[in-house]
């Protein structure tokens, strides 16, 4: 899954009214509702405030009074396909006096959607195994090498007597590093944690 740090915003126009789209990083429900008291306080004259958001396995779309389906079905369409999570997208929209029509509407939505996911800048969520581990000069070196092998992160490293360090795998590598101590030290595993990875272009 993918997701931004960082929120986004982009618009467009279509037969006089206004779509403004906006992306941004949410963890929380609640922080879901306090970012849409702040958007409605940035842009006080729209008329819709239309939204979807994905946060692990809760999610939500609201076409705030649009014709039903032509808002928030179409923004968690695009959450969905492009494989987002903890994300807000909302497009708050300027009525410009002209009816769009349903098919129109949606088809705007969508465009005002894709354009402000096309701008912005996505992470992949990535969930690692966590050790800690003490270990002498001489085997940190070996560690060092196997961790390179499996794309492991290093952090925390502490030089001391001997060296501490927290190390992050994708799989679970306790075995491996334990025997690779050959009893000169010790790992202890902590709980799964998650880090953004910036794609790559």
């Amino acid at each position: 899954m993918r997701t931004v740090l960082t929120p986004t915003i982009s618009s467009i126009k279509c037969k006089k009214s206004e779509f403004i789209a906006i992306i941004l990083h949410v963890d929380t429900e609640k922080e879901v509702y306090e970012q849409l008291i702040k958007i409605k306080k940035d842009y006080p004259k729209a008329k819709h405030y239309c939204y979807a958001y994905r946060i692990n396995e809760k999610y939500r779309s609201s076409d705030d009074k649009e014709p039903s389906g032509t808002a928030g079905a179409p923004l968690m369409q695009l959450i969905n396909q492009n494989e987002l999570d903890e994300v807000l997208l909302v497009v708050v929209r300027y009525f410009g006096g002209v009816l769009l029509g349903a098919s129109n509407l949606l088809r705007t939505y969508l465009q005002a959607g894709e354009a402000v996911i096309k701008s912005a800048k996505f992470y992949k969520i990535v969930y690692f195994y966590q050790y800690h581990v003490e270990a002498d000069y001489d085997i940190y070196q070996k560690i060092l090498a196997f961790g390179n092998s499996v794309k492991a992160l290093f952090e925390n490293i502490d030089y001391g007597t001997t060296i501490k360090f927290s190390m992050l795998t994708i799989d679970d590598c306790y075995d491996s590093i334990a025997s690779l101590l050959l009893k000169k030290g010790n790992v202890t595993i902590a709980n799964k944690t998650k880090k953004y990875i910036i794609e790559e272009v």
